[in-house]
């Protein structure tokens, strides 16, 4: 799964995707993305073995963390607009 909260980035994704058409064969409906808020994350969806975050938070989203399934991984830049940033790498071990 994709998420953005930018419309035309989705709509990129999506692009991207069907550009390749060996990518879009292999992937076959295994791939979506969708238009909303990431900090939130799908969680009708989880848990997550896996989630990269690609934008920066000033604190970890207490949502994606609940969505992290035990063994799983998360990457996320994170700090404050003007502040230095830091990519975090969350494994999570046990509830």
């Amino acid at each position: 799964y994709g998420v953005d909260r930018t419309a035309s980035l989705v709509e990129l994704a999506r692009e991207n995707v069907k550009r390749d058409r060996s990518l879009a064969e292999a992937l076959g409906d295994r791939v979506s993305f969708e238009r909303r808020d990431g900090w939130t994350g799908l969680p009708q969806h989880g848990p997550y073995d896996a989630i990269h975050v690609g934008a920066a938070a000033e604190k970890i989203p207490a949502d994606l963390l609940d969505q992290l399934a035990i063994g799983g991984r998360m990457i996320i830049p994170v700090g404050g607009r003007a502040d230095a940033q830091a990519l975090i790498q969350i494994d999570r071990r046990a509830d």
